[in-house]
C-alpha cells in the first residue's frame, strides 16, 4: 500500500499512533498491527478493529489483506475501495464483520454492517470470473465429474453448486472442485442425483428444448462475511446503501450514496427476522444511476439475498444466490423504477417464517414462507435472461404490483424450473383482486422457458399474455386468465424424472397443457407436442365442470398430441379449423 493511500486513510475517524510500535486503543479494541512503518503494506495485512468510520478514502493495496471490524461506516463522501473497474483486485481480500451486540444501532442501520450513507461510496472489484453456466452433458448419479457447456476460469479448491433439473429442487448439490481439465471438473464427492445436460430437438428440429442444469461458482477472491459464529446466532453481517434518511427516498445528489460491487463473495450475511438486514441492500437511496452488483455470489445466507428497496436505476447482473432463507432477489415496495435484473441465477430459496414488524415495513407480510427466486412488487423494472432454478413455491412471483398508468415492465428470455410442489408456480402473476393492481395484459411476457413446475405460467386473477415461449414437463403448463401466442407446449420430454420429495407422480404429470377455469383464453400459433390421449390433454377444462369457458384458437399444430373433450359448456371458437380440422 502506498504512502499516499495511507495518508488518505488519516481522514478516518480512528486514532492510531503515528508510529505503530505501540498500538493505540481503537474503539475499545487494540488493533492487531504488525510493528512497522505506516507506508509498509505488511503493517496492515491483518487488522482487527472495534469499528471503522471512513470519511476520507481507504484503499486496499493489491495484496492479501484481512480486515476485521464490528462494523464499518462509510459516510459524508468517504470511500472504501478494493480494486477498480479498470484494475480489479487480484489477490485475496477479506472483510469479516464481528459485532455480537444485536441491539447496537449505528445511525439507524443496525450493526455488523458495511454501512454506506450520506454520500458514501463502496467500490469493490474482484476478479472477473465466469459466474455461472450450464452442463454440457448429462451427469449421472454417483458421478464424480461434470462437463460444462463452455470454457470456464474456475480452479481447484473453489466451490460450485449444481442446480436440480428435476421436479424436486432439493436435488441441487454443492461440491468442491479438485481438478479442472478443460471443461471437465472433478468433484470432491460423488453426485447424489442425476442432472440433465442435453438440449433436446423436437418436431423434426423445429423446437429446441433446453433443460440443462445450471452450475454456479460460489468462490471469489474478495470476501465479505459474518464471523464464524454468525450461523449459530442467526446474526450475520450485512451491506446497506442509503441516503440521509431511512424512511424517505433520497432526492439530494449530495446525500445519495453509491455502491459498485463486482466479483465479490458474500457468506454468512443477513440477520434473521430483522427488517432491512440483508446480505446486499439498497435502501431508500433514490435514483442510483451507475450503481451495480455484478458477477458475485451469495451463499450460506442467514436472511434473503439481494434487496432493492425504494431505489431506482441500479443494475443487478450475473449473480448467483444459493439456498437463501427467504426470497433470493427482491424488488420490495413498489417505489423501485428502472432497475435491471439481468442474467442472475437463483437456486432453491428456503421458506422461512418472519414475525418482525416495523413502521417502515412489515417483514412478516412479505411472504418469505413461500420463498421465491424473484419476489417483485415494483412495476417499472427489467427482468432479462435470469434463471429461477428450483424452489418450493414461486420462481418469479409478481405479488400484486400497484397500478400505475406509466409502468413499463419488461420480462424477456427468463427460465424457471424445478418448482414441483403442489403449490409451486414458475411465473406467478398475482392480483390484488381490485383496481389497485397493474394491468398485466398491457405487456407481453416473452421468451419464457418453464419446465418441471407444478404450474409453468399462472395468471392468478389477472389477464396476461405469454409470447414466444417454451413450456415443458410441467404438471400444468399454463393456467388462469392466460393468453398464449407463438409458443410451444410440451407434455413430456426425454428428461423423464417424475418424483418429488420421494413421491412418484402418476402418468398424469405433464398431462395438461393449458388448464382453463371460468375464463377466456386466446391460443394463437401454438404447437402442442407429446400429449398422448387418453391420459393427456393439450387444452383442458378444469375438472370437466360446467365453467362457461370460452377459448379462441388459431394456428394450432399437434405433434403426438390429441385433443379430448368432456361434457360441459366449454366453448371453442376455432377460427381457422386448426383445432377441429
Amino acid at each position: 500500500m502506498t504512502q499516499r493511500q495511507f495518508l488518505a486513510a488519516l481522514a478516518l475517524s480512528i486514532t492510531v499512533a503515528a508510529c505503530a510500535s505501540t498500538p493505540a486503543q481503537v474503539g475499545g479494541k487494540t488493533p492487531t498491527l504488525t510493528v512497522g512503518a505506516w507506508s509498509n503494506p505488511t503493517t496492515w495485512s491483518n487488522v482487527s478493529l472495534k469499528n471503522l468510520t471512513v470519511s476520507g478514502v481507504l484503499e486496499f493495496a493489491d495484496a492479501d489483506v484481512q480486515l476485521n471490524a464490528d462494523w464499518i461506516m462509510i459516510e459524508n463522501g468517504g470511500e472504501l475501495r478494493i480494486g477498480s473497474e479498470l484494475k480489479p483486485h487480484t489477490k485475496k481480500a477479506t472483510i469479516t464483520l464481528t459485532a455480537t451486540d444485536q441491539f447496537e444501532d449505528i445511525m439507524g442501520m443496525g450493526t455488523k454492517c458495511i454501512c454506506v450513507m450520506m454520500g458514501g461510496r463502496l467500490e469493490l472489484h474482484g476478479e472477473q470470473r465466469v459466474s455461472w453456466t450450464k452442463l454440457g452433458s448429462s451427469a449421472s448419479k454417483n458421478a464424480n465429474a461434470i462437463t460444462l457447456s463452455e470454457d470456464i476460469d474456475w480452479r481447484a479448491g473453489e466451490r460450485i453448486v449444481i442446480a436440480s433439473s428435476a421436479l424436486d429442487s432439493a436435488q441441487a448439490e454443492e461440491r468442491g472442485i479438485t481438478l479442472v481439465q478443460g471443461r471437465t471438473l472433478t468433484l470432491d464427492a460423488p453426485l447424489q442425483h442425476a442432472h440433465y445436460g442435453v438440449i433436446q430437438s423436437l418436431d423434426a428440429g423445429r423446437v429446441n428444448l433446453d433443460e440443462r442444469a445450471e452450475v454456479g461458482l460460489l468462490s471469489r477472491n474478495i470476501v465479505v462475511e459474518g464471523d464464524v459464529g454468525s450461523t449459530a446466532t442467526k446474526f450475520g453481517g450485512h451491506i446497506m446503501v442509503m441516503g440521509s434518511n431511512s424512511s424517505v427516498i433520497e432526492t439530494s445528489s449530495a446525500y445519495r450514496s453509491s455502491a459498485r460491487v463486482s466479483g465479490v463473495e458474500l457468506r454468512r450475511m443477513g440477520q434473521f427476522n430483522r427488517l432491512g438486514r440483508y446480505p446486499f441492500h439498497w435502501h431508500f437511496n433514490g435514483s442510483s444511476q451507475g450503481d451495480y452488483l455484478k458477477n458475485s455470489a451469495i451463499h450460506d445466507s442467514i436472511q434473503r439475498g439481494v434487496v432493492v428497496h425504494n431505489t431506482s436505476d441500479v443494475l443487478v447482473q450475473n449473480n448467483v444466490v444459493w439456498k437463501s432463507p427467504g426470497h433470493a432477489f427482491v424488488i420490495e415496495a413498489g417505489g423501485e423504477l428502472n432497475n435491471s435484473l439481468e442474467r442472475n441465477l437463483s437456486i432453491n430459496p428456503q421458506p422461512v417464517t418472519f414475525t418482525q414488524t416495523s413502521t417502515n415495513g412489515i417483514l412478516s407480510t412479505q411472504h418469505d414462507e413461500r420463498a421465491a427466486g424473484y419476489w417483485i412488487t415494483g412495476k417499472n423494472n427489467i427482468f432479462r435472461g435470469n434463471s429461477a432454478a428450483g424452489g418450493q413455491f414461486g420462481g418469479f412471483w409478481f405479488d400484486k404490483p400497484k397500478a400505475d398508468a406509466n409502468y413499463a415492465l419488461v420480462f424477456e428470455n427468463n427460465t424457471v424450473h424445478s418448482h414441483g410442489s403442489s403449490d409451486g408456480a414458475g411465473l406467478w402473476l398475482q392480483s390484488g383482486w381490485d383496481s389497485n393492481t397493474i394491468d398485466y395484459n398491457r405487456m407481453k411476457f416473452k421468451g419464457l422457458t418453464a419446465y418441471k413446475n407444478s404450474r409453468g405460467f399462472w395468471a392468478d386473477g389477472v389477464t396476461a399474455t405469454l409470447d414466444s415461449s417454451v413450456l415443458a414437463d410441467n404438471r400444468v403448463a399454463m393456467t388462469g386468465n392466460a393468453n398464449i401466442t407463438s409458443s410451444v407446449v410440451i407434455g413430456r420430454s426425454a428428461n423423464l424424472d417424475s418424483t418429488y420429495r420421494g413421491f412418484a407422480y402418476s402418468d398424469r404429470w405433464g398431462g395438461v397443457g393449458i388448464d382453463l377455469y371460468n375464463n377466456r383464453s386466446d391460443v394463437t400459433d401454438v404447437t402442442f407436442i407429446n400429449f398422448p390421449a387418453p391420459d393427456a390433454n393439450p387444452i383442458n377444462s378444469s375438472a370437466c365442470r360446467n365453467e362457461s369457458v370460452r377459448v379462441r384458437t388459431k394456428g394450432l399444430r399437434f405433434v403426438n398430441a390429441e385433443m379430448s373433450y368432456c361434457k360441459g359448456d366449454t366453448l371453442f371458437e376455432d377460427v381457422d379449423g386448426s383445432l377441429s380440422g
